[in-house]
């Protein structure tokens, strides 16, 4: 289980977090699981992290699996493979209230399965396989030997990852999970510098020999540029090379037919116009009936976090009737939960309260299951989430079975610098003599912390009296 992050030092999400805010709206409905904007039921196709079960709720939708067809990386499985972070496609129909439906096929396929070749602790980043993935606030651990996160992964070790590829083609992951054995490793990506005669193409920094596998859905011909590949290998690395038992060829974009409702969640990946995009591979167009929630067309840019919904034309572009910003994470507090309101769906701990939506991901690797309803006064939980409109909106919810009541750790942004208090995520926090400093770039002591505090990062260890968080050791990041 994922019960604590500190590698936040991601200018380019914080950014993002910071940019979309600022738009307002995108909560993604409440603790009832409402999705505004979906009505009339129909024939739907649902891409995006699973969120939860119960069945499987992806993009805020339960979907009821009772005799779907469920496929792990091309292999028939049972519901009881997925977890939650899990990037799947659902294809079904959704009910006339928007929020339940039945699942036909759910599909899932990892980004990359292999060995760990590079951590980046401060960068927060992992390389596998030659794929770089990068960890955020609600990247969901889990393994035997994760407890805590990506400073727990070392070289050499076998991990899935999941997640969705941004505009550099790096893996933005949403759950990585440490196998003790792996039979079969696995890629995901986009054909580059293919070679005919050797027999070879690299998806980001791998190189895969084909020569001897089973090519699907190329038609007779070899693997080209652009096109998008799903990689499993038998064999394993030679000399750095990947040798692949399998090549299949995957639509670059959603595959549904005409007319067919689809909702996607994904990042901008090609951005030619705020009417002509990609997201997820998938080309989206927009018109002046389109619905924007969060944000407006002005809004849309490269790799920023979309939530589209709209019907596929004959062309197979994705026509948008709604699109909804989706705020990144930049705030994680890890405590004992003070109060539930399942109804009302809000968590209380560190003296604020805590909003739940339709999207927020639940994880405990004690129970698949896990959700809302499951909580209880005085379990620890680290929640990640972000601020709107004054409000704390959790995307993430993780509990963890092993933590201490009065232990607190926290991350994120400076805001109501007052020394010798402050706040992050709306919580009061305050220092005393025996608080150490550190600034990351050199300097140290309070005096040095609260000059240069507002906005910036910071991590915090401390201790809630149930009134105000004592710090005992505070990093200001970069």
């Amino acid at each position: 289980m994922n019960i604590r992050f500190n590698q936040s030092r991601l200018v380019t999400w914080l950014t993002m977090a910071i940019v979309v805010a600022g738009c307002g709206g995108g909560d993604s409905g409440g603790s009832s699981g409402t999705i505004a904007g979906i009505d009339g039921g129909g024939i739907y196709l649902t891409q995006g992290p699973i969120s939860g079960f119960g069945s499987v709720i992806v993009n805020g939708v339960r979907y009821d699996t009772t005799g779907a067809a469920i496929s792990v990386d091309g292999v028939t499985a049972g519901e009881s493979s997925l977890a939650t972070g899990l990037i799947v496609r659902v294809e079904g129909t959704v009910d006339a209230g928007g929020t339940t439906g039945r699942a036909q096929r759910v599909t899932y396929e990892s980004a990359v399965r292999g060995p760990v070749e590079q951590v980046d602790i401060s960068a927060g980043r992992l390389t596998v396989l030659g794929q770089p993935a990068q960890v955020t606030q609600d990247t969901i651990f889990s393994g035997p030997g994760v407890t805590r996160g990506l400073e727990d992964l070392s070289v050499g070790e076998l991990v899935t990852v999941s997640g969705f590829l941004n505009s550099s083609g790096i893996i933005v992951a949403t759950r990585i999970e440490e196998q003790a054995t792996a039979s079969t490793l696995e890629v995901a990506g986009i054909v580059v510098a293919p070679d005919s005669v050797q027999r070879r193409f690299r998806i980001n920094g791998v190189t895969i020999d084909y020569s001897s596998a089973v090519l699907d859905g190329f038609g007779g011909s070899d693997p080209a540029a652009g096109q998008r590949v799903f990689v499993k290998s038998t064999q394993g690395l030679r000399n750095g090379v990947l040798v692949a038992s399998s090549v299949s060829r995957r639509d670059t974009g959603v595959p549904a037919a005409t007319g067919t409702t689809v909702d996607i969640e994904g990042l901008i990946t090609r951005f030619a116009s705020s009417s002509d995009f990609d997201v997820a591979g998938q080309r989206v167009q927009t018109n002046a009936s389109t619905q924007y929630v969060g944000g407006t067309a002005q809004s849309l840019a490269i790799d920023a976090s979309l939530d589209i919904r709209g019907q596929r034309d004959s062309n197979g572009v994705l026509v948008a009737t709604r699109i909804e910003f989706l705020p990144v994470a930049n705030i994680t507090l890890e405590a004992t939960l003070d109060g539930v309101d399942t109804g009302a769906g809000v968590l209380r701990l560190l003296g604020i309260d805590v909003t739940t939506t339709a999207r927020t991901r639940y994880d405990d690797d004690d129970s698949r299951t896990f959700a809302l309803r499951d909580l209880r006064i005085g379990d620890t939980v680290q929640i990640a989430g972000y601020v709107r409109d004054g409000r704390f909106v959790a995307t993430r919810v993780s509990r963890d079975d092993d933590g201490n009541s009065s232990d607190v750790e926290i991350e994120g942004p400076v805001t109501d610098v007052a020394a010798p208090n402050f706040r992050i995520g709306g919580v009061a926090i305050t220092t005393n003599a025996q608080t150490e400093f550190e600034l990351e770039g050199g300097g140290s002591g309070a005096a040095a912390f609260f000059a240069a505090a507002a906005g910036r990062i910071a991590e915090i260890e401390g201790r809630w009296n149930g009134v105000v968080v004592t710090a005992v050791e505070i990093e200001l990041e970069n």
